[in-house]
């Protein structure tokens, strides 16, 4: 006659394989998932502007003026990059399209987005969802009725690194096309959070080296002639100078604002300047940064899987020596009749 086990040990039996689970699960759990999180593809805020009240604008974006007009007028300029992310995408890559404007506030608000557009940029490219930089081929839409040229896009631009540290980074310029370096300038409070600024800083910067097809590279300069002679006619290159402030929320690396104070101007071979494309000092407005900060911090928090592991291992190592203990004790032999 077959000897049925006491209930007490069938349970034990059990109890014993349920903690040698737990106890392997809690071991290979930071091997399955990993702490940190990729940029989710469907974030809220995609756009950061930088807004100046008071630009000052040269003749070469001013397609109706003539020779009587001023040089340069002031109004108010806005640049904004816009982030879409999608397919095809996986755990460590995602499709990005990236529009880069700089427009005429004032223009677009009487006379719609067309007429206070003076620039506009479309760029396609792979990214790491992690450390924010380019992957795969680039391309680039810049003027209007072409098709989209290749093109590189080289250091931080979308986002710096996950855990950015206090240290310097390459960050890309648009006009430029290439990156210039950052230095790691200061830590700051805002609404509670630790941000990092980076600045980075340009002068006299050749547009002709990275950007040799920008349809504002040149510009003619003709001076009047001695003693009523014919005037000499030269051409100017577009150059930039100034600097730029990037802050970034370090746990995610996503930049929340960025400042810039920049002067892009036409330069004769001698590096004397000869007239003005845009002189640009503004910033991210307040509502936005408090925005971007809000949804970087949330994507900046890691998965509690180190936590989640202790706790299977401690609690499997529980079960697993009390249930040791109740399946290996000696059973008590019944009495004899």
């Amino acid at each position: 006659m077959v000897r049925m086990l006491p209930k007490s040990r069938v349970l034990s039996i059990l109890a014993l394989g349920l903690g040698c689970i737990l106890l392997g699960f809690g071991f290979v759990l930071p091997r399955l998932v990993d702490a940190d999180r990729p940029v989710p593809l469907d974030l809220g805020d995609t756009q950061l502007t930088v807004s100046d009240p008071e630009a000052t604008i040269g003749k070469a974006y001013l397609a109706t003026a003539g020779e009587k007009d001023p040089d340069v007028i002031t109004g108010p300029v806005s640049r904004n990059v816009a982030v879409t992310l999608g397919d095809p995408s996986d755990r460590d890559e995602a499709a990005a399209t990236v529009g880069v404007t700089t427009m005429r506030d004032d223009m677009a608000e009487s006379m719609g987005d067309q007429a206070g557009l003076l620039d506009a940029e479309i760029w396609t490219m792979s990214v790491d969802r992690y450390s924010g930089e380019a992957t795969g081929d680039v391309k680039v839409a810049d003027t209007l009725g072409t098709p989209a040229g290749e093109a590189t896009v080289d250091g931080q631009w979308l986002k710096f690194p996950e855990n950015t540290e206090q240290t310097g980074y390459p960050f890309f310029d648009t006009l430029l096309r290439r990156a210039v370096p950052t230095s790691f300038d200061r830590s700051e409070e805002i609404d509670g959070h630790e941000v990092y600024v980076f600045r980075q800083e340009m002068d006299t910067e050749p547009v002709m080296e990275g950007n040799p097809h920008h349809m504002r590279l040149t510009q003619n300069v003709t001076t009047e002639g001695k003693d009523g002679g014919p005037g000499k006619s030269t051409v100017s290159t577009l150059h930039r100078s100034g600097t730029r402030e990037i802050t970034v929320e370090p746990s995610s690396g996503m930049i929340v604002s960025v400042r810039e104070d920049l002067h892009d101007y036409y330069a004769a071979e001698d590096g004397a300047e000869t007239g003005l494309l845009l002189d640009l000092h503004g910033e991210t407005p307040e509502e936005d940064r408090g925005a971007l900060l809000s949804q970087a911090v949330e994507v900046g928090e890691d998965r509690p899987v180190r936590t989640w592991s202790l706790v299977c291992v401690v609690i499997g190592a529980i079960v697993t020596v009390a249930a040791g203990v109740v399946t290996l004790r000696p059973q008590r032999k019944g009495r004899k009749e």
